[in-house]
């Protein structure tokens, strides 16, 4: 079954496999309960339309940082949002309050945290596609009357340490305020000297120059463009303005697209190794690569986030609360015979920073489903016991094996 699509696994949505494929594209409900305090929302929506539709209401949920990221595929996955500092990862802590589930033998349900189906409930929060067809997420709504944006970019190398120091000082202190978000961004395009340094800045507020992202706006990194301060920008009209970078005419657009994770602990020094490392490969192995464009996020996630994410006693995920990073390698290109350069690439720095950093003990245990890449262990790093409950559920709801068997892109618990 295919959600938004933006996944870059090879046959995740299984739509490479014989058989039928299930398309949610018509699946739009959207809709708005008259005390606001719910969102249902179907699968075949992008985050793009349920912010749009929420615009002047006032109250907001858990979604996408990105406009082209369907709905289902981020919910079933866990989910990080801009929201997601205050309020824990989409799925979690409450921010999900029902999923209308078709199970394999054609019965439609509605799982909750205290019906029948509780257990299902659970198992959705962050177990991915093994268990059900949703087709119907219930989300709690959030107040949030305005919130501010910046995009600003810092240059080329020579802003390096400043960058990595920035970053660092808001994972490390990012729960001081959990009203605000970033995203950093570090990106190199074949054929040209080094990497640049940008960021999307983010407040739940109505803060032009919030303190706690000072770094980012002239204490340590002066913006070379515009984004001096943070401007009044509805969240959906903020994703129909980046939307078209992901259109036709877009710079990675129609490219080829793969993501790799590498969660570290949040540490200065293993930022720096992990940025040099990679960035000295890719100008050695990448430069020539057609249309090749590739980066590094250091996605910071504070302890005010874990917390938030663990709030609610089982969370599925169990998450070490430690400020970290979870590091999201992209890589675009346009020519497919350039497959096995990437395959090497991220073969070669991943071995070998993981070889550098293992004896440092700064790797993170727990991996992200919505950033992994395929192989890496998604389930196998929740906490003792959850696996085997998920397990359990699969085999309680799906005993013929339909979601598993007949669909069998991406990552299943059964495989783990």
């Amino acid at each position: 079954m295919r959600g938004g699509g933006h996944m870059p696994i090879s046959n995740v949505s299984s739509i490479d496999t014989n058989g039928i494929l299930i398309s949610s594209v018509n699946m739009k409900t959207l809709t708005i309960s008259e005390d606001k305090n719910t969102v249902s929302v179907g699968p075949g929506l992008r985050w793009t339309d349920v912010y749009t539709a929420l615009d002047g209401t006032g109250v907001t949920v858990l979604g996408g940082r990105g406009s082209p990221i369907g709905v289902s595929g981020l919910l079933l996955g866990g989910g990080v949002s801009f929201f997601s500092y205050e309020y824990g990862l989409a799925s979690t802590n409450g921010n999900v309050k029902a999923y209308e589930c078709v199970l394999a033998d054609g019965a439609v349900v509605e799982a909750t945290p205290t019906n029948e189906y509780a257990d299902l409930f659970w198992a959705l929060q962050g177990g991915g596609n093994s268990f059900c067809l949703v087709t119907r997420f219930d989300l709690q709504t959030h107040h949030s009357p305005s919130v501010m944006l910046a995009s600003p970019s810092y240059g080329g190398e020579e802003v390096k340490q400043e960058f990595i120091e920035g970053v660092y000082n808001f994972a490390a202190n990012g729960h001081e305020d959990p009203k605000a978000a970033v995203v950093p961004v570090i990106t190199y395009v074949s054929g040209t000297d080094g990497p640049t340094y940008s960021a999307t800045l983010f407040y739940n507020g109505n803060s032009t120059s919030p303190t706690i992202l000072g770094d980012f706006l002239g204490n340590i990194l002066t913006p070379d463009n515009s984004s001096k301060s943070l401007s009044s920008f509805p969240m959906g009209k903020y994703h129909q303005a980046v939307l078209p970078a992901f259109q036709k005419g877009g710079r990675s657009y129609g490219s080829r697209q793969r993501f790799h994770l590498l969660p570290i602990y949040a540490n200065k020094e293993t930022m720096l190794i992990a940025h040099d490392m990679y960035f000295e490969l890719a100008k050695s192995t990448f430069s020539n690569t057609e249309g090749g464009i590739i980066g590094l996020a250091f996605n910071p996630i504070t302890s005010a986030l874990l917390a938030a994410t663990n709030a609610r006693p089982g969370a599925i995920q169990g998450i070490d609360e430690s400020p970290s990073f979870w590091i999201e390698q992209t890589y675009s290109w346009t020519n497919e015979a350039d497959d096995k350069v990437v395959d090497n690439f991220i073969s070669e720095f991943n071995t070998k920073v993981r070889e550098r950093l293992e004896p440092m003990g700064v790797l993170y245990p727990f991996y992200y489903l919505n950033e992994a890449d395929i192989g890496q262990p998604v389930f196998e790093s929740y906490p003792d016991g959850n696996l085997d409950r998920l397990k359990e559920i699969r085999a309680k709801y799906d005993p013929g094996r339909v979601f598993t068997d007949l669909m069998p892109g991406g990552f299943k618990v059964s495989a783990a």
